[in-house]
């Protein structure tokens, strides 16, 4: 009776993972970027361009920058358009979740 030996590349696949937890990531960021735009209160477009370079880094999290975003973000605007929301994340995401949760399972699988 003939054995078998396998060789685990553990390395390899540890590194295979992060790849794709990273393609993940940064899919998922955009797609989120992407559909919360609409719901962005705004008057010049500022606060909405301002996720732009926060969506291409491997942090965990999307940033609008504009100094004012907290404020835009928890209510305290006075001049915005039809359509657009204070916590403008949590209104996209209760329209989008089951989207994003595809976009970053495509991306991760590498489809």
């Amino acid at each position: 009776m003939a054995g078998i030996s396998v060789r685990i590349d553990k390395a390899g696949i540890i590194a295979k993972t992060d790849r794709a937890k990273t393609r993940a990531l940064l899919a998922l960021k955009g797609q989120i970027a992407a559909d919360t735009a609409p719901y962005v209160p705004r008057v010049t477009g500022d606060l909405v361009r301002s996720v732009k370079p926060s969506d291409l880094t491997t942090e965990p999290f999307l940033r609008w920058s504009i100094p004012y975003a907290r404020r835009q973000y928890y209510g305290h605007f006075k001049h915005t358009r039809a359509g657009t929301f204070r916590l403008w994340y949590e209104v996209a995401k209760s329209i989008f979740r089951k989207k994003w949760a595809d976009v970053a399972d495509r991306a991760f699988k590498g489809t």
